[in-house]
């Protein structure tokens, strides 16, 4: 079996985003719309199921820390570690190219990785606005 055919097959059946009901031009929101964790070599890994803060602790302090329901008060170095390697990565949309990405607004550059464009919008910022492609077009959720 043809591994690249199949994930194709399983992502197209899974789109979640935003599509123009004129041309069909489509935002998956694959590329974001998550929290990450920056691992020890500074790739962000993306941390999608529902325990995210024990996931997240673990792999920040490699075990020691464990979160209970009495622990109302982090410390100020475990925030700070915490405002370093954790972020949110947003979906995007080159206004320019069309190219789609995850970016943090808060850590990242706002350009395009593909063609260094500025003209760099959230999917949502798309929202029931004019399609990016036809521009004639409206972007509604896909349900």
């Amino acid at each position: 079996m043809n591994s690249g055919r199949a994930e194709t097959g399983l992502h197209d059946e899974t789109v979640y985003g935003f599509r123009c009901a004129t041309c069909g031009f489509t935002l998956d929101e694959s590329n974001g719309g998550y929290l990450y964790l920056k691992n020890d070599n500074g790739v962000r890994v993306p941390l999608k199921d529902k325990k995210e803060l024990e996931t997240i602790a673990r792999i920040l302090l490699n075990e020691e820390f464990s979160p209970r329901s009495d622990d109302s008060i982090l410390s100020q170095e475990m925030i700070d570690i915490m405002e370093d390697r954790v972020g949110y990565m947003s979906a995007c949309v080159c206004i320019n190219c069309l190219n789609q990405f995850g970016l943090d607004l808060r850590k990242d550059a706002i350009e395009c990785p593909h063609c260094q464009s500025g003209q760099v919008k959230t999917f949502l910022a798309t929202l029931s606005k004019p399609c990016p492609k036809c521009e004639s077009g409206c972007m509604d959720k896909i349900t």
